[in-house]
């Protein structure tokens, strides 16, 4: 069984990466943990606990529907902390993955130097790390 670790730094689940988890579930079962970073609401004047876990637990749930769709076996997670990297360790040092699947956009210098989320997985835990582009979620703004 392939073990995947799916980071959706916004909660939202591209094409592409749907494509990713279909294709590695062709080839044998797979469970998959989605992870998801802490966000704050937007456009909140402070943090509101549970504004903001009611928030991540709709798109997690949403993340997780799409997914389930590939014949993979998946579940979800909340990270611990905002950034995608201490959500990463936190969970990497709780259960083995085989590969990461890092869906986010990835930004220019860090890529070229190799600084970007997807090349510092791999170096920290040693597994295959796949990119796969993410998606933006906008919000409306009154």
């Amino acid at each position: 069984m392939t073990r995947l670790l799916l980071l959706t730094c916004d909660g939202s689940v591209s094409d592409k990466l749907v494509e990713a988890v279909a294709e590695r579930a062709s080839k044998g079962p797979v469970e998959a943990r989605v992870l998801l970073p802490l966000a704050p609401v937007p456009d909140a004047w402070t943090w509101d606990e549970d504004a903001t876990r009611n928030a991540m637990l709709v798109r997690l749930d949403d993340a997780i529907t799409k997914l389930r769709d590939t014949g993979a076996h998946v579940e979800g997670t909340i990270g611990c902390d905002r950034d995608a990297m201490v959500c990463v360790n936190w969970v990497m040092e709780r259960e083995p993955f085989d590969e990461v699947i890092v869906a986010a956009p990835r930004t220019g210098r860090a890529r070229l130097v190799k600084m970007d989320l997807a090349a510092r997985i791999g170096r920290a835990f040693g597994v295959p790390v796949t990119h796969v582009p993410g998606t933006r979620r906008v919000h409306a703004t009154a």
